[in-house]
């Protein structure tokens, strides 16, 4: 992950709502107090779809990175009537890209626009860059949700153990 600035504020504030009363979605830009809640959100992520067995996805092993995005103006929080209900962690890749590297909306919270909100921050983030595009690793349940976002597919990630491949 670069820590790379990215942007900070608010990315679509409810108008005419006062802080905390919108039922539409708040997306802002988090800070170093926002990190408890950033780990919240993202342990309740990779619960509900956990990573590959190869793959180390806790906080512990991350935490600095995730600090780093945070810092960076890559990490935004959605929230709504006061809570906050998603994230999202992005970061400069390669010369023309912002890497989303993880999107998260909790389940009660879903079919609401929020993700696609926070989707929308990232690509306002990449633009403001520079960036020309948005890049991200989706899981197997996730490339339909992305498909209606305009994501295209690009490549495949594939996987074999070891035992597999050698037997």
């Amino acid at each position: 992950m670069s820590p790379d600035r990215l942007s900070g504020g608010d990315y679509r504030a409810a108008v005419g709502d006062p802080p905390g009363q919108s039922t539409r979605p708040r997306v802002r830009t988090a800070s170093e107090a926002d990190l408890p809640a950033v780990k919240t959100l993202r342990d309740a992520f990779y619960s509900e779809s956990p990573p590959p067995p190869w793959r180390d996805e806790s906080w512990e092993a991350h935490a600095e990175e995730v600090v780093q995005v945070v810092r960076a103006g890559g990490a935004l929080l959605a929230e709504q009537l006061g809570e906050t209900v998603g994230f999202a962690l992005a970061w400069s890749e390669g010369l023309n890209a912002v890497k989303l590297g993880d999107l998260y909306v909790r389940p009660e919270h879903r079919g609401q626009g929020i993700g696609r909100a926070l989707v929308r921050a990232v690509a306002e983030l990449a633009r403001l860059r520079g960036a020309g595009y948005v890049h991200l690793t989706a899981n197997l349940e996730a490339i339909t949700y992305y498909d209606q976002l305009a994501f295209s597919e690009e490549s495949r990630n594939l996987f074999g153990s070891v035992e597999m491949l050698l037997s």
